[in-house]
Parts: structure tokens; C-alpha cells; sequence
């Protein structure tokens, strides 16, 4: 029963006057009976429940809450293929595919939600995420209640049978905004993440991971896959630790040593990897996509910011050198406070500075703060303690142990933090390439407009002579494609002047003081003097619903106030006022007897090497998280990870040297039910597609075109034409045209290294699930649709690597069995087999021969480049032209017109190799 504490009141018959004490025990007379007969009949209804109604209300019913009802449901306008899952009669008429076929009353087999969410049937999948899959038991839980009739009770039913049935424990979470205390119920399963690590002994002659994995194997029954070939082991460490694939050299080495001891060979191999710098550019991409690292601020202006860059290199610096991740977190964090005086300290404070944001004179300083607050609360509690936070903002939260006082608690540490672009220094390790060759294209862009605008202010100069009378628009000599051009001349001057300071020794940072209201944050930013000088010291508070204006409570900085309770903390007090809440906060973080952090951060280690976590949800541990599957080894890990020196680098080479990663996946052949169970339980290796990053980044590496310079200001490359020259709507006007770097060693760089704009994403990248910079990404979806084959067959990125590949083998040798032999290793990381070779020959001899017949012309790129767009004040439709300054010494990639046809028949082949699935995937 729930337990709800009120503050004591005086009884209401001590209030009342004498002469009506009788109508008062009347009236209590019926009331207490009123009450006895309802929970007598509660109680009775809850008598004769049957196990389908039990299943339904305890299992399923949170479970569609959970999965199903954000698409099926909850936005009544908004179906999901037009199927309601809100109540048993709308999901008995089903949807738009499937109709009353959604749900087959007693016979789940028939049913197509049952067959959806075991995710047997190509296409229909649900829900869509594979991470979000349901368990095995879950699906079970869908079975079962659809064969025992798909009850569906009335609310009052299901109240008794919550209240009669439901398991749980009760955990003190909250004062709440009435000053009453209340406690909740939580399913105890589900608050494993905040009890203390408790690891468990490990033979000393198994493995640390292995011991646990197959002893939950043993007990279901499963059978393990063999060993993985070393030549598909080889290719999966590679991607899986530099996010590259081998050299046919690195191939040929492994698989030698693999056959004389595995064991040694995967060791010596992992520390082979992680000694490269592109080890430390792989990890980086990955954290990056957690803290929504972007080059642009997003919203209206998406303006630049110049020196995110430094941030972004920080990252990659730390992941290489190894940096202990709890220092990483104090740095990140609080490495202001921690020491101003260390450069690279300010630069990692970048991290409180990733997430979109936009103050304008248009906006309402107190407002737009107010959302930087939100959001840097939610993805520190998503990054560090694998809580989305933001879900406590209005409310206590209602699956988890966070009440709202918590969550403003925490907001509270960041209150006192102001934005800052703080003079660093730059380092020996930063690379200063490419400055000279950015300020050029830069300035001849301002340059550009300033000239435009100087003739556009002749033309209104001769135009206000010419007329005697009035003006066309507000009497000042333009018309409206003369104004709107001067507004959006005028804007992109103000927006590349912010790139200039990209070369220049500042740090996207901040600092600790007083609240100053700015009208705009976009620009000069320097540290006040005396940060506490000027402004207001934030009163931190409850706000009601959310909303800035009404604030109810003040609060103190603190912690999540569960792990005192459950977790073998101390209860959270953290400095207020002026001191140090940031590094007081990731002190707290990187406690060891903090049970969240380092849980975390080992779940998301192995999620990047297994595609999915030990807890499903990197992000989220909480209640609608989903399952964990190995409590015990996720303990043993994060404990072993604190006793190793927070050391990620050791992590990884624990877990690649496992029996769990070496295995080979789960034949085809076998039944789907065995290979997802299998998976499941890590019986066998799931299969991943490379990331968007990962496929671009390979076929530059197998052409022979990556610059792997280390680190630098944003490359710029090419991009899908119709993409690049769309007009892009920004406030005041149109953002400047995508122009991308001129000379190929500066567009074909690692991935990680291109520009980030949240206005504009790559076409490619998105087209292979890279997510955007808006939200914190646990981990990469993996869809297959259409326009993935389409892109990889057609589009000019893919073209230009086959040929540059076609270029690079006939270089290296003449011979075209071994031009085919070398284009399979440096694809495929293995040699083709006889049937394969031939395929290739015949194909390579047809393309030739077709290509003879052909001739090309070597591509145009103009200098400039004319636009329509609508005027943002009229509505009106006007022209203009633009200069494009990067095409004046652009040099493109290989085109057609360089080479001849035997070199064209040979990309032919080429392409056939970058669009295989065994060159997409992992095996």
C-alpha cells in the first residue's frame, strides 16, 4: 500500500462549534461506511483475477506504456501505419497494414503485434529500434496475454489488481512541492543501478568476462559459437578499435601469429591498435555523439563556433594518451575550477558548451538561459549517471527514484556557470595546419559581399536621383529584392566574421560568477575581471512546471538523493553560493562508492564493441530503460575498471581479448529463435554495419585518398550538389552557399574531422544513421532502407573512391590478377576465391570494352552562382548572385575525363566491392 505522510492539522471535530458536532458524526458515519463497502468490493473484484487480466496490467500494460504508446497512442493525430494501442477495442480494429489482424484473440502465433515484436518478419519490426527491441521474455509476456483472450480491464479493475498484486519495495524519494513527503513504489528489479558494486570472485584460470557469460550460457542451455577466422577477427578489432580497416600487411602479420597462439595475438594486436592515433579519433567519434558535438549552434542562426574545435581535439587527445576517465569527467566538468592556469583544462570545459543554443536581441535572456540550464542537466545525468533527468523537470519522476527537488538540486551546481571564449594558448600537440588557407577563403567571402554591397548601395544611390516622387519601400530607394539583399548581405558578413576568430587562441569555455544578461552571446565573450562584480547571484529554486516564472522552493546544490538511501553514499552537500559547485558535483561523480558512473561508463565501452549494452539502454538505467542482462558482470567490470585506473584502454583490451568478442556469429542456418536468444546471451557475435563514419572513412582508406593528419579546424567536404547549393533559411535572410575545401588533402580527412553544422547535414552521413547534434546519441540505429543502396551504387562520393581505388591498383602493379587480388584485400581484408577472380576479370574486361565507347568532359565548377529565394519581409520571390571564392583553386577528386578506359572499367569493378554487404558489415 502506498504510504503518505501528511504534516499533522487539527482533527476537523475540535474545530467545529458545538451545535453541529451531530451532523458532523453523521456525516463521518456514512462516509466510513461508504468507504468499507468500496474496499470490500475492491478486495471481492480482485478475488476472481484471472493470470490473462494479472499478465496484462502488471506486464503488458507498462510494457506498451513503455514501447509502443509514443507512436500507437499518445498523439491521438498522430498514428503510427494509423494503429491505436491506447485500448482493446481501437487495437482490435488494427491498423492501416495488418486491420483486425493486428491482434488474433487467443491465438498470438496469428498476430501480428506478436509476430512484430519477436521481429521475425523483415520491415515489420517493432519497435523500429533494434536496441529497443523486446526481450525474450517480454515477447513471452505478449504471448501469453494474447492466447488467454487479450484481456483488457476497466481502470477501476485494474486499480484492485495493482493494488492486490503489483511486487515492489517502497523507496523515500521526495519532498514534494506541498512540503508533504510521500513515498512511492518501484519495481526492485529495476534499482540495481543505484545499489552499491558488489563484484563476485573469478577462478583465477578464467576470464573475467568469459566466467560470467558462459555460466549464464550453461544455465539456459546454449550452445556458443567457435572461434571467429582471424581474417574476420582482424578486420572486427581494426574497425572496433581505430575505426579503420587493417593493412592487407596488418592482415597477413595477425593471422600468422593467430595460428601460432591466439591468445598472444589478439593481446599484441589490441595494443598494436591502440598505440595509433586514429585509436584515439575512433573513441572520440563515439563520445562525441553523447555530448552532440557541433561546429554550429543550431536553431534560427546556427551560428559558427569557431573554436569547438579545440574541445573536439581535447577529446581525442584524452582518449589516446589514455586520461583516466575520472579525470576526464573533472575536466569536462569543472576543469575551470579544477585549474584555470592548465590550457587544457579550460579547453575541456567545451563539453558544458555542445548543446544548440541561441541568444538573440529577439529573445528573452532569462528564458533562453533557463533552456541552456535544462538541457546541460539532462545530458550530464544521461553522459555520467545514465539518467534522462529532464523527465523529473514538471514532476516527480514517475518510473524513478529522482523526485523534482533532485533534479533542480542538480541544475543548481550549473547556475553559477557563465559562457565564456577564454584566451588559451595553443598547444605543441594542437595542429595549426590549414589556418593561412581558411582566413583566404574566409575573407574573400566577406570581401565578396562587402563589394556587393557597395554596388547594390550605388544602385540605391542612383535610383533615389532618378526619382522625383516617392520611394517604393519605406522611402529608402530599394525595392523589395534590393532590401532583403542588404539584410542577407549584411547578416553573412556578421557570420563569417565569427570564422575568422577560428584561428585564433580562444576556448568555446566558461567560468563561475554572477548571472549577467547578455542580448547576445555570439562573438567577444571575455572572463569579467572580478566575476562576482557584476550581474546576480541565481536563486536556485523549484520552478512549478518547469516555467522560469514560478519559482516555489529554493534548493541547495546536491546529488540524486537515492544513492544515500539505496546506494551507501553520503547524502550529496555541495558548496552554494560562490564555491565551487562544479568540482564539488564531479567529485561526487568519480566517488567510487558512487554506483552509477563507472557502471555507466563500462556499459557504454561495451556497447560500442557489441553494438548493444550489458543494460540496453546506455543512456538510461531507470525503470524505462530496457533490460540488463548480466548484473553481475557489469559489477565485476565497473569494478575492475576503478581498480585499473579508470583505465579505458585496459578496458578495451579485456574485452577484445574474451572468448565473448572472438566468437563467430551465429550461422544463418540456424533457427531465428536460437540466433536471437543466442545473441542475446552473446553466444555468438551480432553483426553490425559500419557507422556512416566508418564507411566513408574505409573507402578513403582503401583508395589510397586519406589524410590522416591528427586533429585541426573543420574540413569541408564535398557534399551532395543539389544539397550544397539549396538555399538555407537562416533569421535576417539566407546563410552563404556550401562551398567546400578546395585541394583534396583538405576535404578527404577522417570524418571526425568535418564540419558539423546543425543546419545543414551531410547527405550521405545522414543517410547511414550519423544522428544529429540535437539530443544526446546512446548509440548508432541501424536501418536499411532504400535510398542506403541507392547512395552506395550511385551517388558521386561512393564513384569518386572506385575510381581513386582504380587509380591506386593499376599504380601499385600492372598485372590485373593482382590489381583484382589487392582491390579484395584492401575491400575485404582477404584474397578473392577462384570463382570471385574470374567474376572480376570478366566484368573488369566488359566495363573496359563498354567504356572505350565513351568519352567524358571534365566537370565545370563555376565561380559563382545564382539564387532565387523568398524575400523574408514580402514573401516575394527575388534573385541574386553569389560568389563562390573556394572554387577559384578548387581541385576536384579523380574524374572520369582523367583516366582511360581500362581504369574505368576497373572502378567498375571497384564499386561492385564498396557495395557488398560483406565490405558494410562486421561478421
Amino acid at each position: 500500500m502506498k504510504t503518505i505522510l501528511v504534516a499533522r492539522h487539527t482533527p476537523v471535530a475540535e474545530r467545529l462549534h458545538p451545535t453541529h458536532l451531530g451532523g458532523y458524526y453523521v456525516l463521518r458515519s456514512i462516509l466510513t461506511t461508504i468507504a468499507v463497502l468500496l474496499l470490500g468490493a475492491v478486495a471481492q473484484a480482485a478475488d476472481d483475477v484471472s493470470e490473462g487480466e494479472k499478465l496484462f496490467v502488471l506486464r503488458v500494460k507498462p510494457l506498451l506504456a513503455q514501447k509502443c504508446l509514443a507512436c500507437h497512442g499518445d498523439d491521438p493525430h498522430e498514428l503510427g501505419g494509423g494503429l491505436n494501442m491506447n485500448n482493446r477495442e481501437a487495437l482490435l480494429v488494427g491498423g492501416e497494414e495488418f486491420g483486425s489482424k493486428s491482434i488474433v484473440v487467443g491465438k498470438a502465433q496469428e498476430s501480428w503485434l506478436y509476430r512484430a515484436v519477436t521481429r521475425k518478419h523483415a520491415g515489420y519490426e517493432m519497435p523500429p529500434k533494434e536496441a529497443d527491441g523486446l526481450t525474450e521474455q517480454q515477447q513471452w509476456w505478449i504471448r501469453d496475454w494474447i492466447d488467454a483472450g487479450a484481456p483488457w480491464p476497466d481502470p477501476q479493475r485494474i486499480a484492485a489488481i495493482q493494488e492486490s498484486y503489483a511486487e515492489g519495495e517502497q523507496v523515500s524519494t521526495s519532498k514534494a512541492l506541498s512540503a508533504e513527503w510521500q513515498e512511492r513504489r518501484y519495481d526492485p528489479s529495476k534499482l540495481w543501478a543505484y545499489r552499491p558494486i558488489k563484484p563476485q570472485p573469478v577462478p583465477p584460470d578464467r576470464h573475467p568476462v568469459d566466467w560470467f557469460i558462459e555460466r549464464e550460457l550453461e544455465f539456459r542451455g546454449i550452445t556458443a559459437a567457435p572461434d571467429c577466422e582471424s581474417q574476420k577477427l582482424v578486420r572486427r578489432m581494426s574497425f572496433g578499435l581505430t575505426g579503420l580497416p587493417p593493412t592487407p600487411q596488418q592482415v597477413d602479420q595477425f593471422c600468422a601469429m593467430y595460428a601460432n597462439n591466439s591468445e598472444s595475438a589478439v593481446r599484441e594486436f589490441a595494443d598494436q591498435l591502440m598505440a595509433t592515433a586514429e585509436y584515439g579519433e575512433h573513441f572520440a567519434r563515439q563520445w562525441l555523439d553523447v555530448v552532440r558535438y557541433a561546429d554550429t549552434a543550431g536553431f534560427a542562426n546556427d551560428y559558427c563556433r569557431p573554436n569547438a574545435w579545440r574541445y573536439r581535439d581535447y577529446v581525442v587527445r584524452a582518449f589516446n594518451a589514455d586520461k583516466p576517465f575520472d579525470q576526464f569527467v573533472l575536466e569536462q566538468i569543472a576543469g575551470d575550477e579544477l585549474d584555470a592556469r592548465e590550457p587544457e583544462h579550460l579547453i575541456a570545459t567545451g563539453f558544458l558548451r555542445m548543446g544548440p543554443w541561441e541568444q538573440t536581441g529577439m529573445s528573452v535572456f532569462k528564458e533562453t538561459r533557463q533552456q541552456w540550464l535544462d538541457d546541460v542537466t539532462d545530458t550530464v545525468g544521461q553522459a555520467f549517471l545514465g539518467h534522462a533527468l529532464q523527465c523529473a523537470k514538471c514532476h516527480d519522476h514517475k518510473f524513478d527514484p529522482v523526485p523534482t527537488r533532485d533534479y533542480y538540486r542538480i541544475q543548481a551546481i550549473f547556475s553559477t556557470t557563465q559562457f565564456a571564449e577564454r584566451e588559451v594558448p595553443f598547444l605543441a600537440s594542437e595542429n595549426l595546419a590549414w589556418f593561412a588557407e581558411s582566413q583566404r577563403w574566409v575573407t574573400a567571402k566577406i570581401e565578396s559581399y562587402q563589394q556587393q554591397e557597395l554596388d547594390l548601395q550605388k544602385h540605391i544611390q542612383a535610383a533615389l536621383q532618378k526619382e522625383s516622387g516617392g520611394i517604393k519601400v519605406g522611402d529608402n530607394g530599394l525595392d523589395p529584392g534590393d532590401e532583403a539583399s542588404l539584410a542577407r548581405m549584411r547578416k553573412n558578413v556578421s557570420r563569417h566574421q565569427l570564422e575568422l576568430r577560428r584561428t585564433e587562441p580562444l576556448a568555446l569555455a566558461v567560468y563561475t560568477g554572477n548571472t549577467i544578461e547578455r542580448k547576445n552571446v555570439e562573438g567577444e565573450l571575455p572572463v569579467p575581471q572580478d566575476p562576482w562584480a557584476q550581474g546576480e547571484l541565481p536563486d536556485d529554486s523549484i520552478l512549478a512546471g518547469g516555467d522560469v516564472y514560478s519559482p516555489v522552493e529554493a534548493v541547495e546544490p546536491g546529488g540524486l538523493s537515492v544513492l544515500a538511501s539505496l546506494g551507501g553514499m553520503a547524502e550529496s552537500q555541495f558548496p552554494g553560493g560562490q564555491g565551487k559547485r562544479r568540482l564539488a558535483f564531479a567529485q561526487w561523480l568519480i566517488d567510487r562508492r558512487n554506483p552509477l558512473t563507472a557502471r555507466v561508463l563500462v556499459n557504454r565501452v561495451w556497447a560500442w564493441h557489441f553494438g548493444k549494452g550489458l543494460a540496453a539502454n546506455p543512456n538510461n538505467f531507470g525503470a524505462t530503460g530496457g533490460d540488463i542482462t548480466h548484473p553481475v558482470l557489469l559489477d565485476n567490470l565497473a569494478h575492475w575498471f576503478m581498480e585499473n585506473g579508470w583505465s579505458i584502454k585496459k578496458l578495451n583490451a579485456l574485452i577484445v581479448s574474451s572468448r565473448a568478442y572472438r566468437r563467430a556469429t551465429l550461422t544463418s542456418s540456424a533457427a531465428i529463435d536460437n540466433r536471437t536468444m543466442g545473441e542475446q546471451w552473446y553466444a555468438g557475435f551480432s553483426p553490425r554495419r559500419l557507422t556512416a563514419e566508418e564507411l566513408r572513412d574505409a573507402m578513403l582508406s582503401a583508395s589510397g585518398e586519406l589524410n590522416r593528419e591528427i586533429g585541426g579546424i573543420p574540413a569541408r567536404p564535398d557534399l551532395n550538389l543539389e544539397v550544397a547549393f539549396q538555399p538555407r533559411q537562416i533569421m535576417g535572410g539566407t546563410a552563404s552557399v556550401y562551398e567546400p575545401d578546395p585541394l583534396p588533402a583538405q576535404r578527404n580527412r577522417r570524418s571526425i574531422y568535418t564540419e558539423r553544422v546543425r543546419g545543414l547535414r551531410d547527405p550521405f552521413l545522414e543517410t547511414f544513421n550519423q544522428p544529429s547534434s540535437e539530443r544526446s546519441c546512446e548509440l548508432r540505429e541501424t536501418s536499411i532502407v532504400a535510398p542506403q543502396a541507392l547512395t552506395l551504387f550511385n551517388s558521386s562520393e561512393v564513384h569518386d573512391r572506385a575510381r581513386a581505388l582504380a587509380v591506386r591498383l593499376l599504380t601499385e602493379s600492372e598485372d590485373q590478377v593482382a590489381c583484382v587480388e589487392q582491390a579484395f584485400r584492401l575491400t575485404l581484408s582477404r584474397l578473392p576465391n577462384e570463382i570471385e577472380l574470374q567474376a572480376c576479370m570478366r566484368h573488369w574486361n566488359e566495363a573496359t570494352d563498354e567504356e572505350s565507347a565513351k568519352s567524358y568532359a571534365p566537370q565545370e565548377f563555376g565561380h559563382s552562382i545564382f539564387r532565387t529565394v523568398m524575400a523574408e519581409k514580402t514573401g516575394e520571390p527575388y534573385s541574386f548572385e553569389e560568389k563562390m571564392p573556394a572554387y577559384v583553386d578548387y581541385r576536384p577528386d579523380v574524374q572520369a575525363s582523367d583516366i582511360d578506359a581500362q581504369t574505368r572499367g576497373l572502378a567498375q569493378v571497384c564499386l561492385i566491392l564498396f557495395n557488398l554487404n560483406e565490405f558494410i558489415y562486421l561478421d
